[in-house]
């Protein structure tokens, strides 16, 4: 049971990336305005040599709710349990994807970082 459920610890990430990569991929080749009505403007469009780089960036957040605990403050004839815990953690990070865009207003290349 153990090793199943480290296998699959392993796994989804590596399914998360590749879901993502091959969306990224599948802009090769697209025009520039089909980004543009997709996904609408970007974060910002910076210059590279004879190509421009388009860069969305997100500011995602996940939270992670804790396990409570019950324990019995009272006596075994009196019980009085007692909730410890369940707090909840929240995780802030930043997401980016990026187009290089030909002078012919086609992408030619992309990168991804953050889920």
């Amino acid at each position: 049971m153990k090793r199943l459920i480290v296998l699959v610890c392993l796994l989804l990430p590596a399914c998360a990336t590749n879901r993502i990569n091959t969306r990224m991929a599948s802009w090769n080749g697209q025009t520039v305005g089909k980004l543009l009505e997709r996904w609408g403007p970007p974060s910002q469009i910076l210059p590279d040599g004879p190509n421009q780089i388009y860069s969305y960036v997100y500011d995602r957040a996940y939270t992670v709710q804790q396990p409570s605990t019950v324990v019995n403050v009272g006596s075994r004839n009196r019980p009085q349990p007692m909730i410890f815990g369940g707090n909840a953690n929240t995780y802030n990070y930043r997401a980016w994807r990026m187009f290089w865009v030909n002078p012919d207003g086609k992408i030619v290349r992309w990168a991804w970082g953050g889920r």
